[in-house]
């Protein structure tokens, strides 16, 4: 069950990449007798796009610096369960760039520091 309140499309972008999960069987997104519940909230305090992930039996709560924290957070989710793992490990993190470019096939060398 995701029980995240938001209207930010990046927000819910990450909801519905672990909902697209649900039509391939790998995980049943429902509200009654879940397996994980997820819960989110803003702190500022964090940083722009950093996230944190704790995880306390089915519960686990997403704490990010803004809305594409909690997307990283949920996109981070999404791959874990993909992979099978329904147990959801603690992680923080927090961006190593201050800008996130778009590549769209070009040579790498100008995107190196």
């Amino acid at each position: 069950m995701i029980d995240i309140d938001s209207d930010s499309p990046r927000v819910n972008h990450g909801i519905a990449m672990i909902n697209d999960l649900s039509d391939s069987n790998i995980v049943i997104c429902s509200r009654r007798n879940a397996d994980i519940v997820l819960k989110a909230k803003i702190d500022s305090s964090l940083g722009k796009e950093a996230f944190s992930i704790k995880s306390r039996g089915r519960y686990t709560r997403i704490t990010a610096g803004d809305d594409v924290g909690v997307m990283y957070a949920l996109l981070d989710i999404r791959n874990s369960l993909r992979q099978g793992k329904t147990n959801i490990r603690d992680k923080r993190e927090h961006p190593t760039l201050s800008f996130r470019a778009i590549k769209h096939n070009l040579p790498w060398d100008p995107y190196r520091v």
